[in-house]
């Protein structure tokens, strides 16, 4: 029976925020390997397990970072439409009372979707921080 791990599906579902990205990742990090271990008077060569692990740490790894790669990507593109739509708004100016009720309208939206852009934002910040560590380990 052959157990095969899908990990990039594993990752989308078990990380769901940038924190879980944070911990797992300095995890790895920090992770030091041995080589060999001394068992009573015999010394066991650990480098084959050693290679193993270390190929599923950077499948992890790999994994990790195409999925902060996605999610700093959706943050932008909420982050972008928000702003597009805010400046299509603001650069067109209300001629008639229907317009200028559709403008407040527009307004009242924006003002319930900033929490949302500024929970992108804040969450893309971390994520490039995060990113940043990455790349330094």
């Amino acid at each position: 029976m052959s157990l095969y791990l899908n990990l990039p599906n594993l990752v989308v579902f078990s990380f769901q925020c940038v924190r879980d990205y944070d911990f797992i990742i300095n995890f790895i990090i920090d992770c030091n390997g041995f080589n060999c271990t001394q068992v009573d008077c015999i010394t066991v060569s650990t480098t084959p397990v050693k290679a193993v692990i270390d190929d599923h740490i950077q499948r992890l790894f790999d994994a990790l970072l195409n999925s902060l790669r996605r999610s700093i990507t959706k943050d932008v593109g909420t982050i972008e439409t928000f702003l597009n739509d805010a400046m299509e708004t603001l650069s067109n100016r209300p001629q008639t009372v229907e317009e200028i009720g559709q403008a407040n309208a527009k307004h009242s939206e924006f003002g319930k979707a900033k929490k949302e852009v500024y929970s992108s934002l804040a969450s893309f910040i971390l994520s490039r921080k995060i990113k940043s560590l990455l790349y330094r380990g």
